[in-house]
């Protein structure tokens, strides 16, 4: 038994079988290549949408100044958390996994479209699309991901049934797969906005491709992490915008926000190519769904939680990452960087990230097929939050000025990559562990990570801006801790309800 196992070099394989109850019509032979196919389809439809928004949220924040672009901000969080508290399940549950991603995709797409509209008009026009496609985003977001968990287990399943390897090891897998592409494509389209606006401007783009901004940016105000696009409202008209940097600006932003809702909508089509995967049991029957009444589906998350406390104690990772994230993304790029490098170096430090967790992805998965356990990769991940954390409020204690000591070409990079392997752990090896625990439970097990790190991001959200830094690291600090300690508390729980379960019992287990 590996370094922290918790119970995958025991997973039992699965039987193979026939395709009954899977929902692919195809032989046996070509099973396993069907299954990837999809897959992966599902996770670059995904990628790409999801792509989007990410590229869109720092813009949208930059485009329409401090009280919108925070405001929208908030909005989103407020409805991801309530339609994950009270409506992903459901509309999983209604809609099956595939259709729940069309739809999800589709309905994400109007965040962008609405981001876009928000551009091009202005006042009260402006504020009505800006929080519109707010509350459609975060809707999308609320059931989107809990769809995609689903369809992940169950493809981890059908792909571990057809290989003959256990679901833990598919699962990993996976979740290797998954993580690199979502995460490379998140950085692909943060690069791809920034290439939009180089082809606008022209000539007349000044500084390199990551930095740089179109001309000479007068702007006293705007985003941090999207120089040259801050705070641009459309021209006059009638003015002469032959060689108006704002006019190229504007107009860069503008063709930004329009390929992006290109591929936004492009992805929701292509996620409509994707095959249904029935769940089914480990005995490859159909999992036919419990008839219950829609307040009870509304709530399956909380169940699930109240029941098998182990989600809440491996889930505290979840809390970590968003109080670490938010962190992150109002002081460190904010103040440290800012402060210590200046404004314009903060774009190649939030591409550290992304690209760093993209190339650990795969690595990790290999760690845990090797090690037989995805703890170790968890104890890594955590590890590397709590390393971030640490320094700071070290550093806070012991120095006068933080930009001062840490702010620093030598110091910076470091930590951006210990904070890119974390999210790697937490995208891959994190949303794997909870496929392995809750098997028969996916739906409601992937709501939790939902509602945790959504409830985290909006506390944080709301509270970040009215606490010194050091009262932030000490809540980083703190929730990093914990997620230590509750990893190998769920764990140790998951093992001892296995050991007092009948061999192949996986339901009743968990």
């Amino acid at each position: 038994m590996g370094y922290g196992s918790d119970n995958e070099e025991a997973g039992e394989r699965l039987p193979l079988a026939t395709n009954e109850g899977t929902g692919w019509r195809d032989s046996g032979r070509t099973q396993p290549y069907n299954v990837m196919m999809s897959f992966i389809t599902m996770t670059l439809c995904f990628s790409l949408n999801h792509g989007t928004v990410t590229a869109v949220i720092p813009l949208a924040t930059a485009q329409f100044g401090e009280q919108l672009g925070d405001f929208s901000l908030g909005i989103l969080y407020v409805f991801y958390t309530l339609t994950a508290l009270l409506g992903s399940t459901v509309i999983v549950e209604h809609l099956q996994h595939k259709w729940s991603l069309v739809l999800g995709c589709g309905v994400y797409s109007l965040y962008v479209a609405g981001m876009f509209l928000g551009v091009v008009t202005h006042d009260a026009l402006r504020w009505f699309f800006v929080m519109i496609g707010s509350t459609f985003g975060g809707i999308a977001a609320g059931f989107l991901w809990t769809a995609q968990g689903g369809y992940f287990a169950n493809a981890a399943k059908i792909h571990a049934r057809y290989k003959g390897i256990s679901v833990q090891q598919a699962n990993s897998y996976l979740g290797g797969i998954f993580a690199t592409l979502y995460l490379a494509f998140e950085l692909i389209m943060k690069l791809l906005s920034s290439l939009i606006l180089v082809f606008v401007c022209g000539s007349h783009w000044e500084g390199d491709i990551i930095t740089g901004s179109c001309g000479s940016d007068s702007s006293s105000s705007g985003s941090d992490i999207a120089p040259g696009m801050s705070n641009i409202t459309a021209p006059a008209s009638g003015s002469d915008s032959s060689f108006d940097s704002d006019h190229l600006k504007f107009e860069g932003v503008v063709w930004t926000y329009a390929v992006f809702s290109v591929i936004a909508v492009a992805s929701s089509i292509g996620m409509a190519m994707i095959t249904p995967i029935k769940p089914f049991d480990d005995s490859g029957k159909p999992i036919v769904a419990e008839k219950r009444p829609w307040y009870r589906k509304a709530l399956v998350a909380t169940e699930l939680a109240r029941n098998q406390p182990k989600i809440i104690l491996v889930g505290i990772i979840n809390i970590a990452f968003g109080f670490t994230s938010a962190y992150l993304n109002s002081y460190v790029t904010g103040t440290v960087i800012k402060d210590g490098l200046g404004k314009d170096k903060i774009g190649y430090f939030v591409s550290i990230i992304p690209l760093v967790a993209t190339i650990m992805s795969m690595p990790l998965s290999k760690l845990n097929e090797f090690t037989g356990s995805k703890t170790p990769a968890m104890v890594f991940g955590m590890i590397c939050f709590l390393t971030f954390g640490l320094v700071f409020l070290i550093t806070d204690l012991t120095s006068s000025s933080v930009p001062d000591k840490l702010g620093k070409w030598g110091t910076l990079i470091p930590l951006f990559i210990c904070f890119g392997c974390a999210r790697a752990v937490w995208e891959g090896p994190n949303k794997a562990i909870i496929a392995d625990m809750f098997k028969n439970d996916s739906e409601a097990a992937f709501a939790n990570i939902i509602l945790q790190l959504g409830t985290t991001s909006s506390i944080a959200f709301i509270t970040y801006r009215f606490m010194s830094s050091l009262t932030k690291e000490f809540i980083v600090v703190t929730a990093c801790s914990l997620a230590i300690v509750g990893h190998f508390a769920g764990v140790g729980i998951h093992k001892a309800q296995l050991a007092a379960e009948p061999v192949g019992d996986v339901e009743a287990a968990e």
